[in-house]
């Protein structure tokens, strides 16, 4: 029965690597790929089937991550959100001038001391 499934392989395979040859190839989201490349490609399967059961299902991991990375992957998944907000529009907020700008005039700066001291007077602390 070994024969049957593997005839491409030209070594004899025992039961338990036939099976974790097959399951692990089932067990693959791209099975077809890889069961393609190991029928297109003797020598690696040859020297997968030389193999213990557990080398086997890491070898064919491996093999599989391979052919999903050279452009056998899966579609990208595309985004069920809706599109972004747009932002508001409008004037952004000005800030108030600081008696620390070097680039103030002296009307500014005396209209802003004014403000402060009849804040003070007034109790407004900032």
């Amino acid at each position: 029965m070994g024969d049957q499934r593997l005839r491409f392989v030209s070594i004899p395979v025992s039961p338990e690597i036939e099976k974790a040859l097959s399951q692990s190839i089932l067990d693959n989201p791209n099975s077809v790929e890889v069961a393609m490349h190991l029928l297109e490609n003797p020598t690696v399967m040859e020297r997968i089937a030389r193999l213990s059961p557990s080398e086997v299902q890491w070898e064919l991991a491996r093999l599989s991550g391979r052919l999903e990375a050279n452009g056998h992957s899966r579609p990208a998944v595309i985004s069920k959100a809706p599109p972004p907000i747009t932002p508001l529009s409008g004037h952004p907020t000005r800030q108030p001038r600081s008696l620390d700008d070097p680039n103030i005039s002296q009307a500014d700066f005396r209209r802003i001391r004014d403000q402060q001291e009849r804040e003070w007077k007034r109790g407004v602390r900032r």
